[in-house]
């Protein structure tokens, strides 16, 4: 083939190259940068590919100049301000994702883009910029699939605007979902509602339905709290030892909660005994030790 046919073969393919599976990363790096050395014709393209691509290997700091050398050829090209917005909003910052998001260009061409949609929702909670964020939510909701992920940050952003009622509307329909992971973070959110206005059986009753996901030991703990608060010792103490069995891994703040839980009932051998059984499991544990010591001394 001429030199010329080539060239013309390279750019065609440079796209089913960046998503050839079977080529890993390094040797793609390798062909893009052969590929920079045989034409000087739409090496933006060829900076954007290697960009995404060290991107997906979290290198942001050599995408960030992939990016940069993109945009000296083509200053005003949305595909790559969308990747620099990308980058600026895992780079933490947000002041930049924005200013580069609602840049007149990109927020046209991207206008009716789920991802796009999303980054800037994402980036506008970063600059606590929620009255911008509730009809982006509302435009998901009415555009995409899966909704509910959706619904749930609407919710929280009306809690954030202090549009609590909207939001409580959200949350009660999505608990009545079948059980799934945004069933319970709808409890929870409900639960911190009713606790902030001090309705703590309500609060308590929510936080024991969630039962899914990562916001379950926080529900656990909060739910422990206002029992304490309650002066409900005892159900504290059975929620304490299901949080242990369901998270060993946080046993040191566990037994010393429970031990809290023992001196405020005058009970300090108990407190003790605790402590000290939690040791034998973590015998290196600074924050037991020291409880175990100041214990000592009381006792």
């Amino acid at each position: 083939l001429s030199i010329r046919r080539q060239r013309q073969m390279c750019i065609r393919d440079r796209s089913n190259l960046i998503n050839d599976k079977t080529l890993n990363p390094k040797k793609l790096n390798e062909i893009l940068e052969n590929l920079l050395n045989k034409t000087t014709k739409n090496q933006h393209e060829i900076y954007l590919a290697q960009a995404k691509i060290l991107i997906n290997q979290k290198d942001y700091s050599a995408s960030e100049k992939k990016i940069k050398k993109a945009l000296e050829i083509q200053p005003e090209w949305t595909e790559a301000l969308f990747v620099e917005a990308n980058l600026a909003f895992l780079d933490n910052d947000y002041a930049h994702a924005k200013q580069l998001l609602t840049n007149e260009n990109v927020s046209k061409a991207y206008a009716e883009q789920v991802l796009y949609k999303e980054l800037l929702a994402q980036t506008l909670i970063k600059t606590s910029d929620f009255e911008e964020v509730e009809p982006i939510y509302q435009w998901l909701i009415n555009q995409a699939s899966p909704k509910n992920e959706y619904y749930m940050a609407l919710a929280l952003t009306q809690l954030k605007l202090k549009k609590e009622d909207s939001a409580k509307k959200i949350l009660q329909m999505l608990t009545e979902k079948e059980k799934t992971v945004w069933q319970s973070a709808a409890y929870f959110y409900l639960a911190q509602i009713e606790e902030k206005h001090q309705n703590l059986s309500k609060a308590i009753a929510l936080y024991d339905k969630v039962v899914e996901g990562e916001l379950t030991f926080d529900a656990g703990i909060s739910s422990v709290n206002l029992l304490v608060a309650s002066e409900k010792y005892s159900l504290a103490d059975e929620h304490l030892q299901l949080l242990l069995s369901h998270f060993p891994n946080h046993r040191s703040r566990l037994a010393l909660m429970r031990a809290s839980l023992f001196n405020l009932q005058n009970q300090p051998e108990k407190s003790f005994k605790i402590v000290s059984d939690s040791i034998e499991k973590l015998p290196d544990d600074q924050h037991l030790l020291y409880a175990q010591a100041l214990l000592a001394l009381s006792l």
